[in-house]
């Protein structure tokens, strides 16, 4: 048997990708434009986006909130270099 024919296993979150990129995107935006505190927004929109999802799959939301973090880190990481660089 394979590990996707687990019953334990989580599902995969679907859009993944597509939420991601655009997270990375509204975020490293933020930053440009000098309005940090919209990454608020950002994360409170896909928090509640997937908060079906998550309720749902308990064993989604560990794996949720590291892909986010990483996500927000890489972005902010990215927005804080360009400002600078921008001057």
């Amino acid at each position: 048997m394979s590990p996707r024919d687990d019953a334990s296993e989580s599902p995969v979150l679907r859009g993944g990708t597509w939420i991601g990129v655009l997270e990375r995107l509204a975020t490293t935006g933020a930053l440009l434009s000098g309005h940090a505190t919209l990454i608020a927004v950002v994360v409170a929109v896909k928090g509640l986006g997937r908060w079906a999802d998550l309720k749902d799959n308990p064993g989604s939301t560990e794996r949720f909130i590291i892909g986010t973090l990483a996500s927000l880190t890489w972005a902010g990481m990215c927005g804080i270099i360009g400002a600078a660089l921008l001057g």
